[in-house]
């Protein structure tokens, strides 16, 4: 079996969905798969490589970061393609799976995906409508509303408002809000609270508005909750059981914001798994809230759900459809600790991806009904 890797992107989360691809492919290869590497350039433009088996590939595991290198010289080694060229190869290849190991807005957004469905290959993840949805904190929001899910108070200005609104205008509406301070400033379509901005008064907002219209002309701003930050990941399709994962409480050691270089510095937070703040009865109910989102978004296979234990109860934050799968990411860290070792974990995924009983996304594949075959954890 044949699993194409996608890594890279025109997302500022380049990198790290470069270190989720390294970290997804090692797995596989590990288990007796097969790999094809892609990397997505910052450009847009594919990048496809040749397979890797188990066989011939003893060479590129043997420097940590040798599975990265490879992804990045695609770059130059190889043509660079269209997504829809690249898509229509991968078909004729006959590739069995494709694993978008892809974060931020290109590749969570439903871009990616609706390409993969367009060409009928199964992939792992949300598809392309649940894809987009979560990837705007304002439908996200809406919905979570819908479906009596508790969310912070916020302000959502209208799109031409939020494209035109001046610095000054900005200011007197925070000033004019019957919210609590802090505020925090998000771009509507971005991962690893990545144009996020904590407003602890008007003097630090100002500056903030272009700051996140330079990512996204679509922002949201939403009241700060105090408490207890918590994740919940969460494994299954919306049509079958889904499983909660314990949930990690993230407890930082430098500043007051989880922003995006804490996540990604071992030394900047704590992140305990499961959340020892949490009572049996408030695991219960972070557990409940995250697969009522999974299942309200519609999410497939996987997705990662942040909220607040605050005052009054839970918040709820946002989902992430693709979460992070590097060596320090907290969707591995919490499958680690319900017993799912990384390897097992993608295993699980990629199976779950798989349609049954000759689904519409394989008409045009010979795909396994199971990955018995490779090596069980």
């Amino acid at each position: 079996m044949v699993i194409a890797v996608l890594g890279g992107s025109p997302s500022p989360e380049h990198d790290v969905s470069l270190a989720s691809a390294e970290a997804v492919s090692r797995a596989i290869l590990g288990l007796g798969g097969a790999v094809l590497p892609v990397f997505v350039a910052k450009t847009g433009l594919w990048h496809l490589g040749e397979d890797l088996h188990p066989s011939n590939s003893a060479y590129v595991l043997k420097k940590a970061d040798s599975l990265k290198r490879l992804f990045t010289s695609l770059g130059t080694s190889r043509e660079g393609l269209s997504i829809g060229k690249a898509c229509e190869i991968l078909n004729s290849r006959r590739i069995q799976l494709v694993f978008p190991a892809l974060h931020g807005a290109y590749g969570e957004g439903g871009f990616v995906q609706a390409h993969l469905e367009g060409t009928g290959i199964p992939f792992v993840g949300s598809g392309s409508l649940s894809s987009g949805l979560a990837m705007s904190k304002r439908k996200t929001r809406l919905l979570f509303r819908g479906a009596d899910l508790p969310v912070a108070r916020a302000w959502h200005p209208k799109p031409q408002e939020a494209k035109e609104m001046s610095e000054n205008d900005f200011l007197q509406r925070l000033d004019a809000l019957d919210f609590s301070w802090p505020l925090f400033l998000k771009a509507d379509h971005s991962g690893s609270t990545l144009g996020v901005y904590k407003l602890r008064n008007l003097e630090e907002a100002r500056g903030k508005l272009n700051s996140v219209r330079n990512l996204d002309s679509m922002w949201i701003v939403e009241e700060g909750i105090q408490g207890t930050e918590i994740t919940v990941g969460v494994l299954g399709n919306p049509e079958e059981a889904v499983l909660a994962l314990p949930p990690v409480e993230i407890c930082l050691r430098k500043g007051d914001f989880f922003d995006y270089q804490s996540k990604y510095d071992p030394n900047a937070v704590h992140e305990i798994c499961p959340a020892p703040s949490l009572n049996p009865r408030f695991e219960a109910e972070a557990k409940d809230l995250a697969i009522r989102a999974h299942q309200v978004l519609d999410c497939r296979g996987f997705s990662r759900t942040d909220m607040i234990l605050g005052p009054k109860g839970f918040i709820l934050l946002e989902t992430n459809t693709i979460p992070g799968l590097t060596p320090v990411s907290l969707f591995p860290k919490a499958g680690l600790a319900a017993g799912f070792s990384f390897p097992h974990l993608i295993q699980r995924l990629c199976k779950d991806a798989l349609p049954r009983n000759g689904g519409e996304w394989g008409r045009n594949h010979s795909i396994p009904r199971d990955l018995e075959s490779w090596k069980e954890e």
